[in-house]
């Protein structure tokens, strides 16, 4: 994987390809432009909206997102051919467009807040006669009132892959209520029995990685590590893990 950023720093523009995932580099520049398995994807940020006020943590990518475009970039492609993929919190959607550049047909979701920025990214990658993309872009907040109603709406389709990256971590006041919540929603999307879940996160608190297996387990779900790939290897990542989530019971 080869990852390019671009933007202005001290009013002279820069272009610099990174040997390793680098988050202030990356966060701190307008374009990142990420090859590979001879794919380029195209995303514009916009750090200047990474406030909660704003668009929040979805303006920018975070070292998750790239360790996991890794990880699926190492899959046999045939795997992603026609197959039903949602990503969840997705950002500017990295991952996801992915999976949709080898023939997925992709649901991108998040809070509405981050919605036009996860529409700009997938425009700056279907313009291309050549980039055919299936992909639908659709308003999930797992933090809402709503949520429940919008979960058995999503999960009409029986989805092949659950996807997130970076969407774990404790509040301002060191809890975690919202990985309760996510694993709700992975659980009401779940609907296929052969579905599985892709996250990556970082290695944050211990925890977050406690209440996440807690929770999981509890709503029947199975989790492993996945092994690191050659890709991911090189991304010098350690501190970000892949885990596959898969429901045992139905």
């Amino acid at each position: 994987m080869e990852i390019v950023a671009e933007g202005w720093e001290d009013g002279v523009p820069y272009k610099t390809t990174l040997t390793s995932v680098d988050r202030w580099r990356v966060q701190n520049s307008d374009t990142i432009i990420v090859k590979v398995s001879d794919t380029d994807i195209r995303i514009q940020q916009q750090p200047r909206l990474l406030d909660a006020a704003r668009a929040g943590v979805g303006a920018c990518l975070w070292d998750s997102s790239f360790v996991l475009t890794a990880f699926l970039a190492g899959q046999d492609p045939l795997k992603w051919c026609g197959a039903q993929v949602m990503e969840l919190g997705a950002g500017l959607g990295l991952p996801g467009i992915f999976v949709a550049l080898q023939g997925a047909k992709v649901v991108l979701t998040d809070k509405g807040s981050v919605i036009p920025l996860l529409r700009e990214s997938v425009k700056h990658n279907k313009g291309a006669a050549s980039r055919r993309l299936n992909v639908a872009i659709e308003e999930l907040n797992w933090d809402s009132a709503s949520c429940h109603e919008r979960l058995k709406e999503l999960g009409a389709i029986q989805y092949d892959y659950i996807i997130a990256a970076d969407c774990l971590y404790t509040d301002e006041g060191g809890q975690t209520p919202g990985i309760n919540r996510f694993i709700a929603a992975c659980a009401a999307l779940c609907t296929a029995p052969h579905c599985c879940c892709y996250i990556a996160l970082e290695k944050r608190a211990s925890s977050v990685l406690d209440a996440f297996f807690s929770a999981a387990r509890a709503s029947g779900f199975t989790v492993d590590n996945v092994a690191p790939n050659e890709t991911m290897t090189a991304l010098r990542a350690d501190h970000v893990m892949v885990l596959r989530m898969q429901k045992t019971e139905r």
